[in-house]
């Protein structure tokens, strides 16, 4: 009973924060680009959907379970439910848990792992993107006094192309893939 009444009240926090996101925070915002509906329950009651609306990039929150979804994830017991949404790794928590049977998962895995990461956009439990430490080789530069430097070519910059380049360099700046990403239009055809 009190499992269940906090896994609700998890649900509900997280969903409120979520839609109040959805309306101020530009990465959350970026990412809502189809209508989806996922419902997140668990065997003895709690119950909550979230949908997903593209036109307006906003999320809303319903207490309960939705007629139609997208995705659900269901466990059996809102204790296991806390333990694998609170967990800092919590999707490989939730894989674990299907494959062992204490959740089921209905519909796209992958809108799951997409939830999750909105999830943690409000909610940042776990681990923090990006290294670890810093990594262990420092850059070097070319030290023109080591053994094997004389076998490496070091060319001093152009001020000008070659004679026999400008025509390459001419083909390569009419690719898309070279234009498009600097900025230029992209041509019609």
């Amino acid at each position: 009973m009190v499992s269940r009444q906090l896994l609700q009240l998890l649900l509900t926090v997280l969903g409120r924060a979520m839609a109040l996101a959805s309306c101020f925070v530009p990465r959350f915002r970026r990412q809502v680009t189809a209508p989806r509906t996922i419902v997140v329950a668990s065997g003895d009651g709690a119950a909550a959907s979230f949908h997903f609306d593209p036109q307006a990039r906003t999320m809303r929150f319903q207490s309960g379970e939705a007629d139609r979804y997208d995705c659900a994830l269901r466990y059996r017991g809102s204790g296991d439910a806390i333990r694998a949404l609170l967990h800092p790794r919590a999707a490989g928590r939730i894989v674990s848990d299907v494959q062992q049977g204490r959740a089921a998962l209905e519909g796209n895995a992958l809108l799951l792992l997409w939830f999750h990461g909105l999830t943690r956009v409000v909610a940042p439990i776990g681990r923090p993107l990006g290294p670890r430490q810093a990594p262990p080789v420092k850059p070097q530069r070319h030290d023109s006094d080591a053994p094997y430097a004389g076998r490496i070519t070091v060319e001093p910059a152009l001020a000008a192309l070659p004679a026999e380049q400008e025509a390459h360099w001419r083909a390569r700046a009419k690719l898309i893939q070279i234009r498009v990403p600097a900025g230029e239009p992209a041509p019609k055809g």
